[in-house]
């Protein structure tokens, strides 16, 4: 019952024969497609998405060769929301199993189909009546700004009381979106453009200027720099919420890595995280070793990100 993805292309890198990487684009995002990321890679070329992965490669590799894992008990990676789908299941079974689970909230993709969405998530919160389960919401910026707006207005008041944020609900402008946080009460959320808009070194002047941007901002690993972003949240008071690219089980672990060390450098600001979605694509021995129910993340066995006896069982091609 939670979200099926389609088949995708990616790829895992070894890395000087030591470390590993996920690279897994997302065309349809502005994403290089993986035969034009691997190809740059064969000439030496990085993308963004593979300067992330090179990164990670090298932390893996370290703790690797030094035979200590990257998951420890003193940085603990934070609890997860559960990544359901509104048409998965009904209401009330969504409902249950987020609380027989013990999920604090609920992620929902929205602006599909926004009337059937709209009568969902009011049957919804009516399941979860007394239950302290918050909703988030992810819009992809499907939706244009009036007609969000519009949208987000007509739910009833226990709904919209119930939604924690709203993922980009329509292409980001700063002002308008603290104008329409402002009139509909709720947090919005900035993840697609994350990097491209933010602040990424902010010294004291700047203050005033992060004061205006998105209250959340969601992070992921492979595509941003965490730790810059991070620090500019920290001047602006700025809740994160840290979270994989839907990749290859390798990649989802490495995003809770960072989950780790972020919370663990800013504890005040690292709100719950997307971290577990091992299940929206077919089982295999990787997705096998993170299945597991509610919240908590399971890290995989072994060093560096684990995964230890599946990653040698692969056979590896040289790009050059």
């Amino acid at each position: 019952m939670g979200v099926s993805a389609p088949e995708r292309a990616g790829a895992l890198l070894r890395v000087d024969g030591s470390g590993y990487a996920d690279v897994h684009p997302w065309p349809e995002l502005g994403d290089a497609p993986l035969e034009e990321q691997l190809r740059g890679l064969a000439a030496g070329r990085l993308t963004p998405l593979t300067a992330r992965a090179f990164a990670t490669a090298r932390l893996d590799a370290l703790a690797r060769l030094e035979g200590r894992s990257l998951f420890t008990k003193e940085k603990a990676v934070p609890r997860s929301h559960w990544l359901a789908d509104l048409a998965s299941a009904s209401p009330a079974e969504l409902a249950r199993r987020a609380v027989d689970e013990g999920f604090e909230a609920i992620k929902l993709k929205v602006g599909a189909d926004p009337a059937l969405e709209a009568r969902a998530l009011a049957q919804l919160d009516e399941a979860l009546r007394g239950r302290e389960v918050r909703l988030r919401l992810d819009a992809n910026e499907r939706f244009e700004r009036a007609a969000f707006e519009a949208w987000f207005s007509a739910l009833p008041s226990t709904t919209r009381d119930r939604v924690a944020f709203v993922e980009d609900p329509y292409p980001f402008g700063a002002a308008a979106w603290a104008e329409s946080g402002r009139r509909l009460g709720v947090k919005l959320a900035l993840d697609r453009r994350v990097s491209e808009e933010l602040p990424h070194a902010p010294g004291p002047l700047d203050a005033d200027v992060i004061a205006d941007e998105p209250e959340v901002w969601i992070l992921k690993p492979a595509r941003d720099d965490v730790d810059a972003l991070a620090s500019a949240a920290h001047a602006g008071l700025k809740r994160l919420v840290v979270t994989h690219s839907l990749d290859h089980p390798l990649g989802q672990a490495a995003a809770a890595f960072f989950a780790a060390e972020c919370a663990a450098e800013h504890p005040l600001l690292v709100d719950l995280c997307g971290l577990k979605a091992a299940d929206v694509y077919e089982a295999d021995a990787f997705s096998e070793a993170l299945v597991g129910p509610g919240p908590e993340f399971r890290a995989p066995e072994g060093t560096g990100l684990g995964f230890d006896a599946q990653l040698a069982s692969l056979r590896w091609e040289k790009l050059v």
